[in-house]
């Protein structure tokens, strides 16, 4: 219960590290964390620069990405027409097929 308390009193006191407490490590500590901040936003920074040069050659991607779309949406058309014409195709012959047969048929039964 005692140590609870000490560790709530330290809490309190802006001292929020568990185990040995020096006032020294506190002003390291926030030095480091300051330079990391630093180097955090230098990198974002860098990145940012580096996308905005990289935008003609982003733009020259997504071209390509939309006339390779074109094309598989034509050959996906081309597959359809082709399709539509072997059904029309087969539907002809049947129909002709049965009609053969049906008129055979009724000769057959009459003569």
């Amino acid at each position: 219960m005692k140590r609870l308390g000490q560790i709530r009193e330290r809490w309190l006191s802006s001292g929020a590290t568990l185990g040995n407490y020096q006032p020294g490590s506190f002003g390291t500590l926030s030095r480091r964390m300051l330079v990391g901040a630093i180097a955090i936003a230098v990198a974002v920074l860098a990145a940012t620069s580096a996308r905005a040069s990289d935008s003609g050659e982003i733009s020259e991607l997504k071209a390509e990405i939309r006339a390779m779309n074109k094309r598989l949406s034509e050959m996906e058309e081309q597959k359809g027409k082709v399709r539509f014409g072997v059904l029309l195709v087969c539907l002809t012959v049947t129909v002709v097929v049965v009609v053969v047969v049906m008129f055979e048929l009724l000769a057959w039964i009459i003569g």
